[in-house]
């Protein structure tokens, strides 16, 4: 990978070294589980290394300086103004991590709706994204030694690139709405919490009209998290674009799917809300399998495990 700053200067850390770079430093793992860091012809190697850059909290310095992050954002390059960034293996893989404070530094760079909505939707917004962070703030995740991701699986950050985009403007009004004080001064942040607890923020970007509860979804009821209308998503003031859709797998595809020579008929048993919690199929000579409405959608690349077959 490589990391590439843009009106100003990077620094690496790698132990008791540091060494400065005006433009772009190569970084590759080792066979040994290390890091190494090519910064103008010299090779540096560590268990771990860090890289600043200036006019953040961690250097000083008069240029806004960002830095671009080869293949950070699902395979394509990822653009950074805040923080500073740690890179590790883990797993037989670079680790690259963004360190940042929640309120200032990635609440604005969060790109989960469209920054063209209504200004209390994106205050809502902002302060699902800012509990669901806090609520992460307690033990690293394993696969990723981080709180959050940085994509859906926990919240989408696209960072500078959309902090500093011209029709982002309301989203960092929004954040700005939802909490007083500004960079390293947040005085307070508006969060949701139950008895006394952040809640779980989780959210989706459509409903199929209604939402589906904790119990539906993951199999233990939580009393904030139920069934509730949301026929609105669907209405076509709402532009939608997931309102409804489409998807024609082959029969390759359904045979793969459930494990079978081919399948002939498929029933499903779905809850009170359209959620699929199974799908029995049935192949032309009498075969039947069962499949999870999750694992149905994953083998198929479903939009959603709500869904009908016809």
């Amino acid at each position: 990978m490589t990391l590439t700053p843009s009106a100003g200067r990077l620094r690496v850390k790698v132990g008791r070294t540091t060494v400065e770079s005006g433009s772009a430093i190569t970084v590759e793992r080792t066979s040994s589980g290390r890091v190494r860091a090519k910064v103008g012809g010299q090779s540096y190697e560590g268990s771990w290394m860090t890289v600043e850059w200036q006019n953040t909290r961690y250097w000083s310095g008069s240029q806004a300086t960002t830095v671009a992050v080869s293949r950070a954002q699902s395979g394509s390059t990822g653009t950074y103004r805040h923080g500073k960034i740690e890179i590790r293996q883990l797993k037989n893989a670079l680790n690259v991590l963004g360190v940042m404070r929640t309120n200032s530094e990635y609440l604005p760079g969060i790109a989960e709706v469209p920054a063209s909505w209504q200004s209390p939707a994106l205050e809502a917004q902002a302060i699902a994204a800012r509990t669901y962070a806090y609520r992460n703030l307690g033990p690293l995740k394993a696969d990723c030694a981080c709180n959050v991701y940085d994509e859906v699986t926990s919240q989408h950050f696209k960072g500078w690139a959309h902090e500093n985009a011209r029709e982002s403007g309301p989203w960092r009004r929004a954040v700005q709405a939802t909490q007083s004080g500004s960079g390293a001064n947040v005085r307070n942040a508006k969060v949701v919490m139950y008895k006394g607890a952040l809640i779980d923020a989780v959210y989706s970007s459509s409903s199929a009209g209604v939402t589906n509860s904790a119990a539906e979804v993951w199999g233990s009821d939580v009393p904030y998290l139920q069934s509730r209308d949301d026929a609105a998503s669907k209405s076509k003031a709402a532009g939608n674009p997931n309102a409804a859709w489409t998807v024609t797998p082959s029969q390759a595809a359904m045979a793969k799917a459930f494990g079978l020579p081919d399948v002939a008929t498929v029933t499903l048993t779905r809850t009170k809300a359209g959620l699929v919690t199974s799908a029995k199929a049935t192949s032309t000579k009498g075969a039947t399998a069962t499949r999870s409405g999750a694992e149905l959608r994953s083998a198929l690349k479903l939009k959603s495990a709500s869904f009908t077959m016809g």
